[in-house]
């Protein structure tokens, strides 16, 4: 493109490159038994229709069941981070969450700087269980080095984004 200011590659890293040299924690990944059901969910511009997307994952029924798959299979984690499909949804996760004795606390694109710098610490320093919970805010940019359990209760199109989520460990 004329005028364009990054024109040419100079390098490209893998994935399992960054892995293998230690850059990047191996991820071990685990599929919930239940599954939600995007194949009538609209794409639009490559990725869910965000509105859809939400009214599919946000269902009680299946808030409960991954969160009893959770508690099985990630008993021994103490810092998650939930990527939920809008911002409804992560309130009702959140719900349920604090229903059963988690502490946890939601992060939106709303939520005030101040409080938004506090839960990050707590998540960076807490000794015991907590989770955060979010709707596209910490995809990039957040370094979250002691992350151990990553939880996605939304759908992507997006390799990019799906890998920027799993940077976060």
């Amino acid at each position: 493109q004329k005028n364009a200011i990054f024109t040419d590659v100079i390098h490209d890293v893998s994935f399992g490159y960054l892995v293998k040299r230690g850059y990047l924690a191996p991820l071990i990944s685990k599929s919930s038994l239940i599954q939600a059901d995007l194949s009538n969910v609209k794409i639009t511009a490559g990725e869910y229709n965000l509105k859809q997307a939400e009214e599919i994952f946000d269902r009680d029924e299946l808030t409960k069941a991954a969160l009893n798959e959770i508690e099985v299979l990630a008993k021994d984690r103490k810092h998650f981070l939930f990527f939920c499909a809008g911002i409804n949804h992560c309130y009702h996760v959140l719900d349920e969450l604090r229903s059963r004795g988690w502490d946890a606390d939601v992060i939106t694109g709303e939520t005030p700087q101040l409080e938004r710098t506090r839960m990050l610490n707590k998540f960076k320093t807490s000794k015991t269980r907590y989770v955060l919970v979010n709707n596209a805010v910490l995809t990039t940019g957040t370094d979250l080095p002691n992350a151990d359990c990553l939880i996605f209760l939304r759908g992507t199109q997006s390799t990019i984004l799906y890998i920027q989520i799993c940077g976060r460990l």
